[in-house]
């Protein structure tokens, strides 16, 4: 058994206060933007979830109607993609490690990210409802599970952190 990663986290507005480039700044408005317009976005609403994966960046949602849901770190927001299900083996589980303490601020939560995706199997999407830079995936029978980015500051990159909200 391997020892349990520690990620000291921040939040995305304490670790990047601002932009390097006028260029990084209209990147982040324009990712802003794209995830309001997701029309595609209801091609997952009411569909069961078969399968999952996830690692740091982002987590996927295998639905029955051959798309995949995926949540992802598009710098400091959360960004939604919804695509078609190339046909292949789906491993249901992590590629990365399944649990791991989160420390923020002066919380410590042992996030156990694999429990959390595996709840979400078998279960239908409800809606999805998207903030400024995170959302909320709302699981029949499973509840409203709370999706953003942190920073981890010892590697100085966002990750993308997910935990039950209701």
């Amino acid at each position: 058994m391997s020892p349990l990663r520690i990620i000291e986290a921040t939040l995305t507005s304490e670790g990047q206060p601002g932009f390097k480039t006028p260029e990084e700044a209209i990147y982040f408005s324009n990712s802003i933007d794209r995830k309001r317009q997701h029309d595609d976005m209801v091609l997952s609403v009411g569909r069961i979830i078969r399968a999952v994966d996830w690692c740091d960046d982002y987590f996927r949602l295998y639905l029955d109607n051959d798309k995949l849901l995926q949540f992802g770190c598009a710098q400091n927001v959360v960004d939604v993609t919804v695509s078609d299900d190339q046909p292949r083996p789906v491993v249901d589980g992590p590629t990365t490690q399944e649990v791991v303490l989160v420390r923020l601020n002066s919380k410590e939560i042992n996030w156990n990210r694999g429990e959390l995706m595996r709840t979400l199997r078998g279960k239908a999407v409800d809606r999805i409802q998207m903030g400024q830079s995170g959302l909320f995936l709302y699981v029949t029978n499973v509840g409203i599970l709370g999706i953003n980015v942190l920073i981890d500051r010892l590697a100085g990159r966002p990750f993308l952190f997910w935990e039950m909200v209701d």
